[in-house]
């Protein structure tokens, strides 16, 4: 059961940034698709589509130091 435990939070710690990214940049590129739709091409919203895909694949460690996520998890953890 121990193990079970473990491999929960481990898995968690992965998964959990992993949603809430994926998440948000779901709803971003929703309502960006949305505003868009009349005027831009189909293939600039393909492309708007694919980054979704893209940030699935990517895990979710892959992030840049000079990012807005690690300035926001340095500040609360200051706090």
């Amino acid at each position: 059961m121990e193990l079970l435990s473990q491999l929960s939070g481990h898995w968690w710690a992965w998964m959990g940034p992993m949603l809430w990214q994926s998440s948000l940049l779901v709803l971003v590129v929703g309502v960006i698709d949305l505003s868009i739709r009349r005027w831009a091409w189909p293939q600039v919203r393909y492309a708007l589509w694919l980054l979704v895909l893209v940030k699935l694949l990517l895990p979710p460690a892959w992030s840049s130091p000079t990012g807005v996520v690690p300035r926001l998890e340095r500040q609360l953890a200051a706090h």
